[in-house]
């Protein structure tokens, strides 16, 4: 979040554990109302799917028979911003 703040970004961010549940989440001042939940999707995204939302964009735009995938669940989001958080090579949550 500093870091973006940083930057000029108003943004928020937010992590989930491994049943994408909601740990921590943070919002710049003046970040725009949706940050919130798309911060909270693309962690989620990024934890169910073990691997980056951007990578999941990706494969999405690329592979047209793929864009089901982004109606799976209505907590998925595929756009980029989600990482998964990794212990010990295993995935405990995300970030997003």
């Amino acid at each position: 979040l500093t870091q973006c703040e940083t930057k000029g970004y108003k943004i928020s961010t937010t992590v989930v554990d491994l049943s994408g549940q909601v740990l921590a989440q943070l919002r710049s001042d003046g970040a725009g109302i949706h940050t919130l939940e798309s911060s909270r999707k693309k962690a989620f995204t990024a934890m169910s799917m073990k691997q980056p939302s951007g990578n999941l964009m990706k494969v999405i735009a690329d592979n047209p028979i793929m864009q089901p995938l982004q109606y799976m669940n209505e907590n998925l989001l595929f756009l980029a911003g989600g990482i998964p958080i990794q212990l010990n090579g295993n995935v405990i949550g995300g970030i997003g």
